[in-house]
């Protein structure tokens, strides 16, 4: 495998991985802020125990 076969190959991987990594982060993002609103509804809502 030549050198510029090598750089292609690293650079195609290289933006696959920071393509996975935003995904993955804006998923999580999601996540967090939907489970932070479940939390502030429930602590919200009458009758509840703690929150």
């Amino acid at each position: 495998m030549d050198h510029a076969a090598r750089q292609l190959c690293w650079a195609i991987h290289r933006d696959l991985m920071q393509a996975a990594i935003l995904r993955v982060a804006a998923l999580m993002r999601r996540v967090l802020r939907s489970d932070l609103a479940a939390q502030r509804i429930a602590g919200a809502r009458p009758g509840r125990p703690g929150g």
